[in-house]
């Protein structure tokens, strides 16, 4: 649509308040339709970027504002004075704070910098209003106190998982983005949206609430859920270690499918780390421990897992090791902890 409607965009000065209400409406409400979103969900991640954990659409009034300013910008810099003089002067008469004026934007990136090009001021202009709109749909995700907990986290890889995310089949797509939102169609929510008069779970009749159901389910633990996507996790940790790890590398992994059993010298408690990477010759081990937990309870249980394996940790540094802990921290909706993960470059180095 946006290629279609781009020539159109620039050429006819449309007010952003009437592309917003009348165009942006139509093409918000049939992207609610195409990912299945609820009605209360916020739309600002259609638009956000990806590294923000948006899907990087493009948002046509936002479209429209940028290239009334890219055409001041080229009036700016015309080679004609008479088009530079009436552009300055359209520029400096239309100074209202509170309304979007396309010459004041290209205006004001010129003063900032008078030395530009025309290309230059051009990119000048795209980056400064680009910035301003990501700036904008972020606080107005961050503001939803619900709907924004996730756009709060920091160091989740929001990149990565955008991009993943937007590979996978429509259902699925249309499950974790609604997951990501809050607006799952779990009971609690629909007793809000007063579609029932009851938000108990029909399995442990616990508030059923989508941390409740991807996390805290006494029922789907016993049926083994939680624990079957843990371990999918793990097997692919682990075949990638696999894969990539060298001769002086042994790597022990605690999978029920997996005839890998840690050696007593190692592992002299009951306690058993997902994984055990023992480097033979240089006498160092990674000791690497996967959690799938809730993104809002990464510090909760990372600081769990560091006081369970402490005592570990100083018994193999007692017997000459060099020991590390790495706790993998995976949120249940997709995201990661992405500085826990770097641990794959100081175990190959």
């Amino acid at each position: 649509v946006y290629p279609r409607l781009a020539w159109y965009l620039c050429l006819v000065p449309l007010a952003p308040s009437w592309v917003r209400t009348d165009i942006d409406s139509i093409v918000t409400a049939y992207l609610k339709k195409w990912t299945k979103l609820h009605r209360s969900a916020c739309t600002a991640c259609f638009y956000l970027e990806k590294s923000n954990s948006g899907l990087g659409l493009p948002c046509l009034s936002h479209c429209s504002s940028k290239l009334q300013a890219l055409k001041f910008a080229h009036f700016l810099t015309s080679s004609d004075n008479t088009v530079r003089r009436l552009a300055t002067k359209d520029a400096v008469n239309d100074f209202h704070p509170e309304r979007f004026s396309a010459s004041r934007e290209a205006f004001m990136s010129l003063s900032d910098s008078p030395e530009l090009s025309a290309s230059s001021l051009g990119e000048a202009v795209k980056k400064r209003l680009d910035s301003n709109f990501q700036q904008g749909l972020l606080q107005t995700l961050q503001s939803r106190k619900v709907q924004g907990a996730l756009s709060r986290i920091q160091d989740s890889a929001p990149d990565l998982w955008s991009k993943v995310v937007c590979s996978l089949r429509s259902e699925l797509f249309s499950f974790i983005f609604n997951a990501v939102s809050e607006t799952l169609p779990t009971n609690a929510n629909l007793m809000l949206w007063k579609k029932r008069t009851c938000d108990n779970c029909p399995l442990c009749h616990k508030r059923q609430t989508i941390l409740h159901v991807l996390n805290n389910c006494p029922v789907l633990l016993q049926r083994g859920c939680y624990t079957s996507r843990h371990n999918s996790i793990l097997t692919l940790i682990f075949n990638t270690l696999s894969f990539v790890a060298h001769g002086n590398l042994t790597i022990y992994v605690d999978l029920p499918s997996c005839n890998v059993s840690c050696p007593t010298d190692i592992l002299t408690t009951a306690k058993r780390p997902d994984i055990i990477v023992r480097n033979n010759m240089l006498r160092k081990i990674a000791i690497i421990e996967l959690t799938v937990c809730h993104e809002t309870n990464y510090d909760s249980a990372d600081h769990r897992k560091s006081s369970k394996y402490q005592d570990l940790v100083e018994f193999l540094e007692d017997k000459g090791y060099r020991c590390k802990l790495f706790n993998l921290l995976v949120g249940s909706r997709g995201f990661i902890q992405m500085s826990h993960f770097k641990f794959f470059l100081s175990l190959f180095s």
